[in-house]
This record gives structure tokens, sequence and C-alpha cells, in this order.
């Protein structure tokens, strides 16, 4: 499967929300930690030094920000173990890492979240908590929400045991053919688990791409503990800073 970004950073605009998707071809030289991403967040949301990540733990755990349960940060900030951040406050970039998993953006009358998803995230069900959560807490139904799933590892090269396939199967998704033999298409999995929740499949948009095959993406799979990351990242916008 041949990655089709060649641009450093692809965008989308969901309503109010700024959603990017970086890649290995933003040079990493700022120095800062976690590594690469000032630059990533320079390069994709300018004049943006309010920051958000997580420390990423393959879990289905998320965090909210909102102005009422912690003071606005003013430089990139690590809010603890989490694998998903939420948020419905302007002007707050949301990050997350990865280097196979899935990067996937959510966005619905007003409110943003980012997620890191590998299997163990998606067979934890991180994308039904994520849209639970913004249904109970600000009452944001699934069929209101627009979602991207960005690139991660491709079904040519994911090449998995019988526990992953297992461990999603245990849950509902519109995609027939995400598992064909020992790959699984996770890309094509969390698609489906999104329409599945209740998402309409034109809200929905599936970025295509392999992280190993494409010479502009970090791949753990293909480099190895040496492997680096690549950032994505949402952002509400202000109107003035939406021009």
């Amino acid at each position: 499967m041949n990655a089709q970004q060649t641009d450093p950073v692809i965008f989308r605009t969901l309503g109010s929300a700024r959603a990017a998707f970086g890649s290995a071809d933003i040079p990493c030289s700022s120095g800062g930690h976690p590594p690469g991403l000032t630059d990533f967040t320079t390069r994709a949301f300018p004049g943006n030094s309010a920051v958000l990540y997580g420390k990423q733990i393959h879990s289905a755990i998320s965090y909210v920000y909102s102005p009422e349960r912690g003071r606005h940060p003013g430089k990139p900030t690590c809010v603890g173990s989490c694998d998903a951040l939420i948020t419905g406050t302007k002007d707050i970039v949301l990050a997350v890492q990865t280097a196979d998993c899935l990067p996937v953006a959510l966005v619905g009358d007003g409110i943003a979240a980012v997620i890191h998803a590998g299997w163990r995230g998606l067979a934890g069900d991180i994308l039904g908590a994520v849209t639970r959560r913004l249904r109970a807490e600000w009452g944001v139904p699934e069929d209101r929400l627009a979602a991207v799933v960005g690139i991660g590892i491709g079904r040519c090269h994911y090449v998995v045991g019988h526990e992953v396939k297992e461990a999603l199967a245990g849950l509902e998704t519109r995609a027939a053919g995400w598992c064909d033999g020992a790959t699984v298409d996770l890309s094509e999995w969390a698609t489906g688990r999104l329409l599945a929740l209740g998402l309409p499949a034109e809200q929905v948009e599936q970025l295509q791409g392999c992280t190993w095959c494409s010479p502009h993406h970090h791949s753990f799979r293909r480099d190895g503990p040496a492997a680096g990351r690549q950032w994505s990242g949402i952002c509400l916008v202000s109107e003035d800073r939406s021009s």
C-alpha cells in the first residue's frame, strides 16, 4: 500500500476546528520535549503556544481540558496518562504521537478530540469511550460528529496473532473485510467502528496510506526501537484566527 501523504502536514477543517496530521518530513530541530512537538505545532498551528499531550499507554483513558478544570497552559504540557484528549476551549492544541498506530480526530458542536488508537486501545473501545463521553458530558450525539482517521500501518505490513484478531472481533464494526488471514487493516476497522457507533458515513474520512511503506512516515515495525514519531493534532479555532 503506497502512502498518499507527500506534504509535511495534511490539514482538514472540521466545522470550527483545524485538524493536522504530521509526517516524518517535518524537521525536528527545536530540541524540545517531547521531540518534534514544537516543530509540528509551529508549522500546523502557528500562534498557538497552548499545547496539551498525554503519556500514551495504549488505553481507553481520555482527558478533558476546560478552564474550570485547569489553568490555561502557556506552553506544551503533559496532562498525564491518557490516549485521548478532549476540549471545548478554543485555541488549545490537543496532540498525539504515532508510529504505526492511528491518529483520529473528532469534532462536533464545538467540542474537539484527538485519539491515539493502536490495536489495544481500539479493542478497549477508545472510540466508543470518547463518543459516549461527548454525548454524556456535552450532549453531542454521534450523528453530529465528524471524524478523520489518519494514516497508520496498512494491512500489507500488519501481520498479527490470534489475540489481536480476537480482541478486535469483540466489538461491532461496519468494516466487513478488516481481517484477512494473518493480517489486519486497523484503519478499515476503526472507520467501521465509528460507523457502528452512529457517525454518518459522509462525515467520516479515512486518509489512505501505510506508515511502513511510506518514506514520509516513521514506522516502529519497519525501523524498530529507533523509530521516530509523527505528531497529529486538533484545535478549535477562534474567529480571529480562522482566516
